[in-house]
């Protein structure tokens, strides 16, 4: 997998796992199962060719590499969510009323 193929998803999932520091907690708030958000992130892993995040006990921590790519991915996010944000709007603008005519039947 390259890096062309980090998804939105993978982002979100590694951001969440990353501030709440449970994969358990972050499924829930991402309303998805467990394994779902653990295959996502060992996608992400995949996809960048390192580790970014270690089991510690009970819970899960990011290791160094994922401490750097923490900086990157929630600029990214934002980004991208600012991105659609302004799609979103600017498409509501320009949007143009729909007129239906109809004539009267013999």
């Amino acid at each position: 997998m390259s890096e062309s193929r980090i998804r939105f998803r993978h982002l979100q999932a590694f951001l969440e796992v990353a501030r709440q520091g449970s994969v358990a907690r972050a499924a829930d708030l991402l309303h998805v199962s467990p394994p779902a958000v653990t295959k996502t992130l060992r996608e992400l892993e995949e996809a960048l060719g390192v580790a970014v995040v270690e089991r510690d006990g009970r819970g899960i921590r990011l290791t160094r590499i994922g401490e750097i790519f923490l900086r990157h991915a929630g600029t990214a996010i934002t980004a991208l969510k600012q991105g659609v944000d302004s799609v979103r709007q600017d498409g509501a603008v320009n949007r143009h009323p729909i007129r239906i005519g109809a004539l009267p039947t013999v």
